[in-house]
């Protein structure tokens, strides 16, 4: 684990602390490290891409299913689609804001030496480098929103839950495991 130094900038404002702090599903971003942001915003990358190609492949959006039967699955599909289209809202978008909460969207909320790293090292994240408070709490709400719900990897089998993407293809594949990624993520920023 990485032990934050003096010269580690916060990775989180502090008015985006007080709203992880009292928001239900974005409490697992308290312990949240950069290295982890950066994954889990280019996994969400990853996501928005096999959605948009599932879109072009079969003209609709994808079709969730769980077989646990859960009464989340609203909760669960629409985490996912708002996830999907972050990375292509414009900076200072007022479009999908949580509401209720006063947090700046007009600058990045990120530290310029991550907003720096996460372009240098994959081009594609220049929309995380530019999120702001607002749509940064967006992000981790809904990963929060999904990866809460969802069972660990480990016990994915044992409380008999399966989500699966209709029609299958293998652009499908990609979501699913995207949407596990994701839930993994909000998982392990638990433990």
């Amino acid at each position: 684990m990485h032990a934050r130094t003096r010269a580690d900038a916060p990775l989180f404002t502090p008015g985006l602390v007080h709203s992880i702090r009292e928001g239900k599903y974005v409490r697992w971003a308290a312990r949240l490290r950069s290295a982890r942001l950066a994954r889990l915003c280019g996994v969400v990358d990853a996501y928005a891409r096999a959605h948009a190609a599932f879109l072009e492949e079969h003209g609709r959006p994808p079709e969730w299913r769980w077989t646990n039967g859960s009464s989340d699955e609203f909760r669960l599909t629409h985490a996912l689609g708002i996830l999907a289209l972050l990375p292509g809202l414009p900076p200072g978008s007022r479009e999908h804001l949580l509401p209720g909460y006063a947090l700046d969207n007009e600058r990045p909320a990120l530290p310029s030496r991550l907003r720096a790293r996460l372009v240098a090292r994959t081009p594609s994240l220049e929309w995380a480098a530019q999120l702001t408070e607002a749509r940064l709490l967006q992000l981790l709400w809904q990963a929060g929103e999904y990866g809460m719900r969802v069972p660990g990897r480990h016990d994915l089998f044992a409380f008999g839950f399966v989500q699966e993407v209709l029609p299958a293809s293998a652009t499908a594949t990609r979501l699913e495991r995207c949407a596990r990624l994701i839930g993994e993520l909000v998982h392990q920023a638990q433990a």
